[in-house]
C-alpha cells in the first residue's frame, strides 16, 4: 500500500511540475530587482513556430556574447524633471508610474545637432497590466519627460495560455528648432505556449507571449519645413516568462516575415567571465525601408533607414559613374529608426547615388538634384 501511495504521489508530483502557469503583476520585477542579461548570437535557432501546450523549448546550446545588468528602480530616485509626468498622482494619474529602469541611450551620427543620454524607461504595474507610461531622456543637456498620450499594454493580467490582447499607443518627441519625431504604434500580444524552457541558466516552467507591434513614425524637419511619414515594418518579440521570474527568462526579437529573421536573443544569466566569442560570427545589421525625401533635391534632403539591429553604417555619395563624392557619415547607430540629413546645396545638377553600407550587402539609392 504505502508503494501504491509512494507511486502516485510521485506521478501527482509530476503532473503538477508540467502543469501550465499563471503569471501576475506579482511576477515581475520591482524597485530594487537587478537581472544580469546575456545576449547571445542566434545561431541555430530557426524554429520560432514550435509552440503549444506542455512544449519543451530546449535552448541550452545559447553562448553570451555579451552581459548587461538591468537594474530596477524607484520613479522618485531618478531626475526631477522626469517625475513631471510619472510621479504626479494628482495632476498626471494616467501616466503615473511605479517602477523605472535605465534603457539603451540612441547612438547618434557624427555631427548630429543634439546629445541623447541618462534615457529611463517608465512603467506602471498593477494587478491588470504591466504598461509602458512614457520615458525620459537628458536631450541637449535639458532633462525632458516623454509621456505616451495611450499606455504601451506590454503584459495583461492574469496572464493565461490562450490569451490574446492588443492596444494602441502613441507619443511625440518635440526638439526646439529642431523638429519632431511621433510614433503611433499597436501590440497585438497572444499567450501562444506553455511548458519548459531550458537555457544556460536552467530550467523553467513558463508561458510563452508573442508581441507583435506595428508602427508608423512621422518626422519633420522645422529647418527644412518638410516632414515625411514611415510605416514601419513589423517586428515581434517572442517571450518566456515564469513565475517569480522579473524579467522574461528569454527573449527573441525577429521580423515579422513568414520565414522570421532572427535580430537579438537574450536571457536571463550568471556571470560568466570570461565571455567566449572565438567563433561567433558578428552579423552585419539588417538595413530596411531605406528612403530619401525630397527627391529631387534642390538644397537638402533627409535619408531615412531603419536598422533591425545595432550596428556600424556607412553613409556614401556617388556620382553617375560610380565615384565617391562625399562620405556623408561613419557611425555605430541604435536598433530603428535612422535620420541623416545630406546637403545637396553646393553640388551640381544631375544624378547621384547614396550608398548605405552595412558591412555587408550596400543598398544603393538614387538621387536626383535640380
Amino acid at each position: 500500500m504505502k508503494k501504491i501511495t509512494f507511486l502516485l504521489s510521485t506521478l501527482i508530483l509530476g503532473i503538477a511540475a508540467q502543469a501550465q502557469i499563471t503569471i501576475t503583476k506579482n511576477d515581475f520585477a520591482i524597485a530594487g530587482d537587478t537581472f544580469r542579461i546575456s545576449n547571445a548570437a542566434g545561431l541555430g535557432i530557426t524554429d520560432l513556430d514550435s509552440t503549444g501546450a506542455n512544449r519543451t523549448w530546449d535552448y541550452s546550446a545559447l553562448t553570451a556574447v555579451t552581459q548587461t545588468v538591468d537594474t530596477f528602480v524607484s520613479v522618485s530616485s531618478t531626475p526631477l524633471l522626469y517625475q513631471l509626468y510619472f510621479n504626479n498622482q494628482f495632476v498626471y494619474p494616467n501616466t503615473k508610474a511605479t517602477v523605472a529602469t535605465k534603457i539603451n541611450t540612441p547612438t547618434l551620427p557624427p555631427g548630429a545637432p543634439i546629445t541623447i543620454s541618462n534615457t529611463y524607461g517608465f512603467y506602471k504595474v498593477n494587478t491588470s497590466a504591466f504598461s509602458q507610461v512614457g520615458f525620459g531622456a537628458t536631450i541637449s543637456g535639458l532633462p525632458t519627460s516623454i509621456p505616451y498620450d495611450s499606455l504601451d499594454y506590454v503584459y495583461r493580467f492574469p496572464m493565461n495560455y490562450g490569451n490574446v490582447d492588443s492596444c494602441k499607443y502613441k507619443f511625440q518627441l518635440s526638439i526646439p528648432n529642431i523638429g519632431y519625431l511621433r510614433r503611433r504604434a499597436r501590440r497585438v500580444n497572444v499567450v501562444d505556449g506553455w511548458g519548459t524552457l531550458i537555457t544556460p541558466f536552467g530550467t523553467f516552467n513558463t508561458l510563452r507571449v508573442k508581441s507583435t507591434t506595428y508602427a508608423t513614425d512621422t518626422i519633420y524637419i522645422t529647418q527644412l519645413m518638410f516632414g515625411t511619414q514611415i510605416v514601419q515594418q513589423p517586428t515581434v518579440e517572442y517571450k518566456w516568462i515564469g513565475t517569480n521570474s522579473g524579467i522574461p527568462y528569454l527573449t527573441i526579437n525577429a521580423t515579422a516575415d513568414s520565414i522570421p529573421q532572427i535580430t537579438s536573443v537574450s536571457y536571463r544569466d550568471s556571470l560568466r567571465v570570461p565571455l567566449i566569442s572565438i567563433g561567433i560570427e558578428k552579423l552585419p545589421t539588417v538595413i530596411r525601408d531605406a528612403a530619401i525625401y525630397p527627391n529631387p533635391a534642390t538644397s537638402q534632403s533627409l535619408i531615412t533607414f531603419t536598422l533591425e539591429k545595432a550596428g556600424k553604417v556607412q553613409l556614401e555619395l556617388v556620382d553617375a559613374q560610380g565615384r565617391l563624392i562625399e562620405k556623408l557619415m561613419e557611425a555605430t547607430l541604435p536598433e530603428g529608426i535612422a535620420v541623416y540629413p545630406i546637403d545637396m546645396s553646393s553640388k551640381a545638377k544631375g544624378l547621384y547615388f547614396v550608398r548605405i553600407n552595412n558591412g555587408s550587402s550596400p543598398i544603393t539609392l538614387k538621387l536626383s538634384k535640380q
